[in-house]
């Protein structure tokens, strides 16, 4: 495993793998176990290639957010204003509609539009 450029020695293991496994065995537990609200554990929005080892990019593109669906510019309909999978630039960008950010992405997975 590379960390910083350099491997891991012995049974060192990244920040972000020991996250993902408290992840998966809290959602297990949820899953069998249940409780008050498991709704932000069991519906959280998880889109990595490698579930069990997410890559600090993926990680970066979710926290600064992009882009779920093509937002057409309202002035000329032959123009987007955002492009579907790419990086949104600013927050002000984030306000338009079809942007995720994580406060609206594990409160609400299923809905992957701001409005």
């Amino acid at each position: 495993m590379a960390l910083g450029g350099r491997h891991a020695s012995g049974e060192a293991k990244s920040d972000v793998w020991i996250i993902a496994q408290l992840f998966k065995r809290l959602k297990a537990l949820y899953l069998k176990e249940g409780g008050k609200f498991p709704d932000p554990i069991l519906n959280l929005h998880w889109p990595y290639k490698d579930p069990d080892d997410p890559t600090p990019a993926e990680i970066a593109k979710e926290i600064n957010g992009y882009v779920v669906a093509d937002v057409p510019d309202p002035a000329d309909s032959t123009k987007l204003l955002l492009q579907k999978g790419k990086q949104v630039v600013s927050f002000a960008a984030s306000t338009r509609r079809a942007t995720t950010w994580p406060a609206a992405t594990t409160a609400t997975p299923t809905i992957r539009e701001r409005t």
